[in-house]
């Protein structure tokens, strides 16, 4: 498998990602459809906000990949992509697929316009592309197939609905929101 790099670090502004992130309160969000800006002031940036940047080192030695069966589906098997599993890669002492986050101080006393653009992952060679993506609370998440296999769509968030849905090849893509922050799914 192609890497977009030889590490691939999420970059972005704490404005950005930080409504994605935040702490999720079930007792006062359940109700209330998961808004967390409640009482927080709109943040407009000033356009001096800054980046943030680094490398994420990985001291020791990585796990040994492991190689996926994909011969459930002639079609996996035949696709020509890797093989192995991509869960911790590491590089010239790099880790891989990072995602980075700001929470806490300052930040936290803001609200963030959602984006209206969508965050597109897309399942190439039985595989996830990109590997790790950030999205924001309420931001649409666009699953497509680029494969010629019919593939099952199915994350496990813990503050948000679970959904479970087959997407065949060439169907449409499958567009979905959290209401509620999560920090990994």
């Amino acid at each position: 498998m192609k890497r977009f790099s030889t590490f691939c670090l999420i970059v972005a502004l704490a404005a950005f990602l930080i409504a994605g992130c935040g702490r999720y309160d079930k007792n006062k969000n359940e109700a209330g459809g998961g808004d967390t800006s409640a009482g927080k002031t709109s943040y407009a940036s000033k356009g001096d906000e800054g980046t943030i940047s680094g490398v994420v080192k990985f001291d020791g030695t990585p796990p040994t990949p492991k190689r996926i069966d994909m011969g459930a589906d002639a079609n996996c098997s035949a696709s020509g992509g890797s093989t192995m599993t991509d869960d911790v890669v590491v590089t010239d002492g790099k880790l891989e697929n990072v995602f980075v986050y700001v929470k806490g101080g300052p930040v936290d006393n803001f609200s963030f316009e959602t984006p209206s653009t969508p965050v597109t992952i897309d399942q190439q060679g039985c595989r996830y592309h990109p590997r790790v993506l950030g999205i924001q609370t309420g931001q649409t998440l666009k699953v497509t197939n680029s494969d010629s296999t019919t593939h099952n769509v199915h994350p496990t968030p813990k503050n948000n609905q679970e959904w479970n849905q087959s997407q065949s090849p060439n169907q449409g893509p499958i567009e979905k929101k959290f209401n509620r922050p999560e920090t990994l799914i």
